[in-house]
């Protein structure tokens, strides 16, 4: 679907988008994102070598659950089958809520979810307006 196709998207174009999202945040969550390594010395003279890799979640805490799940949510809200004529402003703010968290973690895990954000970009484009009554 090109930005400017006009047809309602399928179920497959939301269904791709939530995956991504979800996909991305198990994925975040699961592999290390952090490496260490630590050189030491002992009374000796000994050298010990030491490295290890973290998740975020074990350095960052719990509250990254929340915080990773925010386009996540927002991409689900976006998927919910909503009535014609709530559709259109519906999908507006989900894609702004993606944008802004890919936008706003650029650097560290916003660019995970820029698939997300483009596909809640074009539903939200391709997205009907709401019919209004003729005057």
């Amino acid at each position: 679907m090109a930005l400017g196709d006009h047809r309602q998207p399928d179920e497959s174009h939301l269904t791709w988008i939530v995956d991504w999202a979800a996909g991305a945040y198990l994925v975040m969550l699961w592999l290390p994102a952090y490496g260490w390594e630590r050189d030491t010395q002992t009374a000796g003279g000994a050298e010990i070598r030491a490295a290890g890799r973290a998740t975020l979640a074990a350095v960052n805490g719990p509250r990254v659950y929340l915080i990773l799940a925010v386009p996540v949510v927002a991409a689900a809200l976006a998927a919910l089958p909503w009535p014609a004529r709530f559709r259109q402003p519906a999908a507006g703010p989900p894609a702004v809520i993606v944008a802004a968290f890919v936008m706003l973690g650029m650097a560290s895990v916003g660019m995970f979810f820029l698939p997300s954000a483009l596909g809640l970009i074009a539903l939200a484009q391709a997205a009907e307006p709401a019919s209004r009554p003729a005057t």
